[in-house]
């Protein structure tokens, strides 16, 4: 018994951490299948909700496109290695992790982290979907 309300504890708790589901109703709404499509260079699947967000699957192949949403307090300060993206949210960056172009922005009450991966991913593609969805959270 114990062992299962610690499961449902948890489970509860990323429900919260995560915080998209109170501020858009449905994660994979944020964006379209052509925006993940454009961002990843290649035809996705339609979306599917993750832990925090959303991720589209390319279609016959490996690649994806990710979106998580938090609540502010989850966002992250740039690495030494990030690019300050001005305009983006209170605060954004953009970086590159084991080939993968990332982009997190900092809103009045959010968090955004966006990336891709795959062979035409690009950090520009990301950045442009990070200002999408930026654009429509909080």
């Amino acid at each position: 018994m114990k062992r299962y309300l610690a499961i449902l504890g948890f489970v509860a708790a990323l429900g919260t951490i995560g915080g998209v589901r109170a501020q858009s109703g449905d994660p994979c709404a944020l964006l379209t299948q052509a925006e993940a499509t454009a961002a990843l260079g290649e035809p996705v699947k339609r979306g599917e909700p993750a832990i925090m967000g959303c991720q589209w699957e390319r279609v016959g192949g490996n690649g994806h496109v990710q979106l998580e949403v938090a609540g502010a307090r989850y966002y992250q300060p740039p690495p030494k290695t990030a690019k300050m993206l001005p305009g983006i949210g209170v605060e954004a960056y953009a970086y590159t992790e084991l080939g993968s172009p990332h982009a997190m922005a900092k809103t009045q009450k959010s968090m955004v982290a966006v990336w891709a991966s795959g062979d035409k991913a690009s950090s520009e593609k990301v950045v442009d979907l990070l200002r999408t969805v930026v654009g429509r959270v909080d």
